[in-house]
C-alpha cells in the first residue's frame, strides 16, 4: 500500500473593505489638492466635502467681494481665481488646521462676455 499525506491550507478573509480612517492630515492634504470651480449657476460656495469627524468652516476669501464671509457669491464681470481658506477640525481630539489657502475658480455670467 501507499502512504498518503495530505496537506489543506486555509485562509480567512474580512469582507470589509473600507478605506482606512482619515486623518486631519489626509483631510487638509485633500483640499489643498482639490481646487473648486463656481459655476455662474451658484449663488452660495459650498463647503468641500469631507469625511465625518471632520467639520469644515469658511475662514474668508482673497477678494472678499467676490465671496463674502456669510459665502455669498458675487460673480466677477471676468472669471477669476479666489484664494479660499478654511479651517478643518477633528472632532474626536479638537485640533484645527488652517491649510494653505486652497485656488477658487469664480466663473462669469456669459452675458458679461459680450465682445465690445
Amino acid at each position: 500500500g501507499y502512504n498518503n499525506v495530505s496537506v489543506a491550507e486555509w485562509e480567512a478573509y474580512s469582507n470589509d473593505q473600507a478605506e482606512p480612517g482619515a486623518t486631519l492630515d489626509s483631510v487638509v492634504s485633500d483640499l489643498e489638492s482639490n481646487p473648486l470651480t463656481i459655476e455662474t449657476d451658484t449663488d452660495t460656495l459650498a463647503l468641500p466635502t469631507v469625511p465625518a469627524g471632520y467639520p469644515v468652516k469658511f475662514n474668508g476669501a482673497d477678494y472678499d467681494q467676490l465671496i463674502a464671509a456669510d459665502v455669498t457669491v458675487n460673480h466677477p464681470l471676468v472669471d477669476k481665481t479666489v484664494q479660499v481658506a478654511y479651517v478643518v477640525t477633528d472632532s474626536a481630539t479638537g485640533n484645527t488646521r488652517r491649510p494653505p489657502t486652497s485656488p477658487t475658480s469664480s466663473k462669469a455670467p456669459t452675458s458679461s462676455r459680450k465682445a465690445t
